[in-house]
């Protein structure tokens, strides 16, 4: 009984607030269908990839919303470029070694919703680690640390937009 009292009060308390899923305040923004453009930037092709697939990952599943092949066919649309990547010694061992670093990803979004107002702007996605006993940092731990902070940077996107008035149309 005390357990259905407790669930009730939190139904209520979440409902008396107005709070809303990200999907519904993304719906009345972007529409039902998202058409999705991906600039490759030359100097990571490899992230540029991985970028596009973890946005449309979160255009499916977070936003509940289908992505369309086409801007013609789509209500909004979203353009978005890797802008700068850059890592930081965060901690040094015994030897003088790097032995963590922090990734900032800085990605550039052109939006343009489904009254076809452009909105653009920056988001920065960060991502700590840290380097095992070599001191090496590879590629395959440069390319996972800068998906991990890309994806960061997909979901301030996701949260800035949901911010935006509604558009009227």
């Amino acid at each position: 009984m005390g357990a259905r009292i407790w669930v009730l009060g939190v139904l209520l308390l979440l409902l008396g607030c107005g709070y809303q899923p990200l999907a519904r305040y993304s719906e009345q923004q972007f529409g039902e269908r998202i058409y999705v453009d991906v600039s490759i930037n030359y100097r990571d092709p490899e992230n540029s990839v991985l970028i596009k697939d973890a946005l449309l990952e979160s255009i499916v599943q977070r936003l509940g919303a289908k992505v369309a092949t086409s801007a013609q066919d789509a209500d909004s649309q979203i353009h978005v470029s890797l802008y700068n990547v850059r890592f930081a010694s965060l901690a040094e061992d015994i030897q003088g070694f790097t032995s963590f670093y922090r990734t900032f990803v800085t990605l550039r979004f052109r939006y343009y919703d489904k009254t076809g107002k452009m909105t653009q702007m920056d988001t920065i996605g960060r991502h700590t680690f840290s380097i095992d006993t070599q001191s090496i940092l590879t590629d395959t731990r440069r390319l996972e640390a800068i998906a991990e902070a890309s994806i960061q940077a997909l979901d301030a996107f996701f949260a800035k937009i949901a911010t935006l008035p509604k558009p009227k149309g």
